[in-house]
């Protein structure tokens, strides 16, 4: 006998249109300019991120709700009052219907809702998607003890979640104070030179986007640390590090593969006398320094001459290999957690799909 036949202990489970069991509300339009950056009641509108706030509510506590647009069939759920702007459906039990079993209940649902999206230039769900879907109605106790048993996964999830960001944050803390500690080299100590008297930096070439691929040989980057495409040719070798000029200007790259360089992208050439992976972490350590360089506009840029005047202090190569071989185990360890975090996340929530669907697979009686 499963865990589901010991819970129902012989009782019958109904299936019934989920608009025969609930009644589906729209929420009410609110306007923008009547909205706060910090206030007492989230506004929920096409996206279960909060609009802005608000300083009423009309959906209670401890509700769930379903995105009509934008973010189509999406489905949310709330400890605290909030307001449901008009692209949010919410639900009026009559009774029998537990909300936490309802938005479980909606989560395992989730890819048949979404195959009723409309795709339009704003995706839509109807309400009648919604009314016709159906749902298992077991007694309450069992409602009660599945979504016991749900919280609990999720209520792990959230725990392992919380630990590992920690663990992540501590270790970049430590990698961060060995760097500045291992780079703060008295003034008589090392030679200090303009980073333009020992590097020569260099601009990438601009490439079109139509000639770009989703996958290929070698990474473009452009105005980010994340890849605008692949090509097939690279323009800079594998080791080297790099700023974004434009877009998230003063952001620091590196990059152990060839790649290629697109033209909001500065990268660096040595005449032999410093490690590219020690001005990695230099750069790294500088980079406040740097992004307070960065012209503020539309679009926000760095101009080369701003790392041209960069000081760095230039040790002797066995010196700059010490200090990378260090610094580069600090950060491997929180890359390892970095790496880790959404592996572990991901295997807790399969953990939870698996034991909801387990446990809302009633029979179906036709």
């Amino acid at each position: 006998m499963s865990y589901l036949d010991k819970l129902l202990a012989g009782r019958p489970v109904t299936w019934k249109p989920l608009g025969e069991v609930a009644e589906i509300k729209r929420g009410k339009r609110v306007v923008r300019k009547d909205l706060m950056a910090k206030g007492s009641y989230a506004v929920f509108q096409n996206s279960l991120t909060p609009l802005g706030f608000f300083d009423k509510w009309n959906v209670s506590q401890n509700s769930c709700f379903v995105v009509a647009a934008g973010a189509a069939g999406e489905i949310g759920y709330s400890r605290e009052n909030f307001w449901a702007a008009d692209d949010i459906y919410y639900f009026g039990s009559s009774g029998n219907l537990i909300d936490k079993y309802l938005y479980h209940f909606l989560l395992s649902s989730k890819f048949k809702i979404t195959s009723k999206v409309r795709k339009a230039s704003i995706p839509r769900l109807s309400r009648s998607v919604l009314e016709r879907l159906e749902i298992p109605i077991p007694p309450r106790d069992v409602q009660e003890e599945i979504v016991r048993v749900l919280d609990r996964f999720t209520e792990l999830e959230a725990e392992l979640e919380a630990e590992l960001e920690a663990e992540l944050e501590a270790r970049q803390k430590q990698y961060a104070y060995y760097r500045d500690l291992l780079l703060s080299f008295p003034d008589d100590a090392v030679t200090y030179l303009p980073l333009g008297d020992v590097v020569d930096i260099r601009r990438g070439k601009r490439v079109v986007r139509k000639d770009l691929a989703e996958e290929g040989s070698y990474a473009v980057f452009q105005n980010s640390l994340t890849p605008l495409g692949y090509f097939d040719k690279w323009n800079v070798p594998k080791d080297s590090c790099f700023v974004v000029a434009a877009g998230a200007a003063g952001e620091i790259g590196y990059s152990r593969e060839n790649f290629w360089a697109a033209d909001d992208i500065y990268y660096f050439e040595s005449s032999g006398n410093l490690i590219d992976r020690y001005l990695y972490h230099f750069l790294l350590s500088s980079k406040h320094m740097i992004t307070s360089k960065v012209r503020k506009a539309s679009i926000p840029r760095l101009s080369r001459i701003a790392l041209e005047r960069l000081p760095i202090p230039i040790p002797p190569l066995e010196e700059q290999e010490r200090i990378v071989g260090i610094l580069d185990r600090f950060e491997t360890l929180a890359h390892s957690i970095s790496e880790g975090l959404p592996r572990e996340l991901e295997l807790r929530r399969k953990q939870y799909s698996y034991y909801r669907d387990l446990l809302l697979d009633f029979p179906h009686q036709d």
